[in-house]
């Protein structure tokens, strides 16, 4: 069993993908097929998991308080599946 993690999903999410619902981004978080870092500051995490049925892309940052802040999400990319590498 996992380390229970705090995320705060950014609203601005839905804002601009409706079919993106906060519970879809939790859940593609915590099935997550694979997350590399980015070489940003503060570090950015991008990640892809599972949330019904589909490939969703996510980037993440942690807080200080080592809570996660989710600021992006949307069905996988060809772009950011060939990054964390899950396709050529």
């Amino acid at each position: 069993m996992g380390i229970e993690v705090e995320i705060y999903v950014n609203p601005r999410i839905q804002a601009r993908h409706p079919d993106m619902s906060p519970a879809m981004v939790r859940e593609a978080w915590n099935t997550t097929l694979r997350c590399i870092p980015r070489d940003t500051d503060p570090v950015q995490w991008v990640g892809v998991g599972i949330a019904d049925g589909k490939l969703i892309e996510y980037i993440a940052i942690e807080n200080n308080d080592e809570t996660w802040h989710i600021f992006h999400a949307m069905k996988a990319s060809k772009k950011t599946l060939r990054e964390v590498g899950l396709e050529r």
